[in-house]
């Protein structure tokens, strides 16, 4: 099996995300697909350069957002 030679570095922490639409009805960038309905991508999904490369496309509109943590599954037994 392969294995990377570097660790993969997140952008940011999980309870932070990028609300991103694009300004068309699809658009790629970083690997993902953006439409004009609005995506929220968590920062710990993104590398420093994907961040870098979807704010900075002008096909997007981006702004960085507070994610609701996830409820604990634990807490429903």
């Amino acid at each position: 099996m392969a294995t990377r030679s570097k660790k993969a570095v997140s952008a940011g922490p999980a309870t932070r995300g990028l609300k991103v639409v694009s300004r068309t009805a699809s658009f790629y960038r970083a690997g993902r697909q953006f439409t004009a309905e609005p995506t929220t991508v968590p920062l710990s999904e993104l590398t420093p350069e994907q961040l870098e490369a979807i704010t900075d496309e002008p096909m997007l509109v981006s702004q960085e957002v507070d994610i609701e943590p996830a409820e604990d599954a634990a807490a429903d037994t």
